[in-house]
């Protein structure tokens, strides 16, 4: 089953960290939602809490979770839809 919905581009920075929540038990779908222009000539995004690459768990919705992605574009929205979000989430704490 495809688990990206119709935007997949994806920046490399986090591109295989995605790729291994994609093959944690119980995730569905990963939808990319809007990305935030913070482009900063260092590799760190200074006001969006993170370097680049990092991944932060945001909130619960109502089939999922909500992170956050820090690239080096800006800072991106991720929809993971998934049946246990305790999984995901404990994976994303310990990038």
């Amino acid at each position: 089953m495809k688990k990206h919905g119709k935007h997949q581009t994806l920046s490399k920075e986090i591109k295989f960290q995605i790729q291994k929540i994609e093959n944690l038990p119980g995730v569905k779908r990963i939808i990319i939602g809007p990305t935030i222009n913070k482009r900063s000539k260092n590799k760190t995004n200074q006001g969006s809490g993170g370097n680049v690459g990092s991944l932060k768990y945001q909130s619960d919705i109502d089939s999922g979770i909500k992170i956050r992605a820090n690239t080096s574009r800006g800072t991106m929205t991720l929809y993971i839809y998934c049946d246990d979000r305790e999984i995901v989430k404990d994976f994303i704490e310990g990038e």
